[in-house]
């Protein structure tokens, strides 16, 4: 299995505030507001949508969010004078509000051609690789060079509700057989359960995120990963054009280059840092 990575969690005392925004989200939705020191913005504040997604996005043992990437987020709007909102929202409908302008922007966004249709990509803040967990001792019961093969297994697989696994696994759930054996849900630690549980065969997910699991409900033994490779790429901040002018994504995102230069950037990301690329 992946060695795992121990990541220490900082707090940040930029948590000030919880309040419900209805009027705009929809009843229900919590919002944590991150107030910025005083200077101009171009917005009153800025809003991003996350879900769960140890470690990089989650709530903790004191109800607080925290993670590494709103740990770093907050990072970038702390040094932009803009105050920063959270809107916890499942994946698939946080793309929809952003696509709609009522979100402003989100994370953990792979490369997609379609959302660079209504988003501006940030350059991108980190790595992912997307594997597919198994119960601990049948890796030899799923020897598999290509997704396709898991239909011919009878594979039974997990997979978050609007996530984007790569085009191999795009090409893959196109195929009728494939399809049938994907079930998708919205909470990435139930899927993992049910794998434990002998309700799934394999889900698909991080690495790291496997890890935290692992750890979280000390399953050690439990699981393991399989070799192959589902996906392997950066991740993205994703703004949405309907809220945000081409001018102020633009000062978002050289902010965004330059906290990554920083000790603190690579002692929180470790051993899943990028360079800066180009992203048209």
């Amino acid at each position: 299995m992946t060695k795992s990575f121990i990541f220490r969690l900082f707090l940040t005392p930029l948590l000030t505030s919880t309040v419900l925004r209805r009027q705009v989200l929809g009843a229900g939705l919590l919002l944590i507001s991150f107030q910025a020191a005083s200077g101009e913005c171009p917005k009153s504040s800025y809003v991003m949508a996350w879900s769960e997604m140890p470690p990089y996005m989650l709530i903790d043992s004191e109800g607080k969010i925290t993670g590494l990437d709103i740990q770093f987020i907050q990072a970038v709007f702390k040094q932009l004078n803009c105050p920063l909102k959270l809107a916890r929202l499942p994946w698939k409908r946080s793309l929809y509000e952003v696509q709609k302008g009522r979100v402003d922007f989100l994370g953990l966004a792979s490369l997609v051609a379609e959302r660079q249709q209504f988003a501006y990509y940030s350059t991108p803040y980190r790595l992912e690789q997307v594997r597919i967990a198994i119960r601990k001792g049948e890796a030899e019961r799923w020897h598999i060079t290509s997704l396709e093969q898991l239909a011919e297994l009878n594979m039974r697989l997990n997979v978050q509700l609007g996530a984007w696994y790569g085009p191999a696994y795009a090409q893959a759930i196109q195929q009728e057989g494939f399809k049938q054996l994907v079930r998708e849900d919205t909470e990435n630690d139930k899927q993992v359960l049910r794998l434990i549980n002998n309700r799934a065969d394999g889900v698909f997910n991080d690495v790291l995120y496997f890890d935290h699991f692992v750890m979280k409900y000390q399953q050690a033994g439990k699981i393991e990963l399989l070799p192959f490779v589902v996906h392997d790429n950066p991740v993205h901040f994703i703004f949405s054009k309907a809220s945000i002018s081409q001018e102020s994504f633009n000062k978002i995102n050289e902010v965004i280059k330059a906290v990554k230069k920083t000790p603190f950037y690579h002692q929180l990301y470790k051993q899943s840092v990028v360079s800066d690329v180009v992203v048209d």
